[in-house]
């Protein structure tokens, strides 16, 4: 009898978990909807931090992609661009937010997976910025 309470449970949790999981990445993917400009960067390997203010620099993003902000739509879109310019979007594509993978694909072909982490309106991106390790930083507009 404990045995058929067992295979019940373990088959109730089947069919429970994915569901739960699919409301979990739904709730995290809506999260990230928005505009974010990069704030600061971070140094993997020496943990030193230079924020954008500091030197007036430019991020050079997602490869060659030189931006300081990403806008995610809702409906999958997305646009980078330099904060401050008027119809300064540099390049465009559809994203896609899955198991803490960020996937944007630019309408160029290229595709970048990078797994972020995200805390309230503060978005991490890792990345590698003149084969370097870095994280970037980014804050919710």
């Amino acid at each position: 009898m404990n045995m058929n309470k067992l295979i019940v449970a373990a088959f109730a949790m089947f069919l429970i978990l994915p569901g739960c999981t699919s409301l979990v990445e739904g709730s995290l993917r809506s999260s990230l909807v928005g505009t974010w400009e990069a704030i600061q960067v971070v140094d993997d390997a020496t943990g030193n931090i230079v924020d954008k203010e500091e030197g007036g620099f430019i991020f050079t993003l997602f490869e060659d992609i030189s931006c300081d902000a990403i806008n995610l739509e809702d409906d999958g879109n997305f646009n980078t661009f330099y904060t401050g310019v008027s119809g300064g979007t540099i390049e465009n594509g559809s994203w896609e937010y899955a198991f803490l993978d960020l996937t944007l694909t630019f309408d160029n072909g290229k595709t970048l997976i990078r797994q972020i982490s995200i805390n309230e309106d503060i978005l991490t991106l890792p990345d590698t910025i003149g084969g370097v390790a870095k994280s970037v930083v980014f804050q919710r507009q």
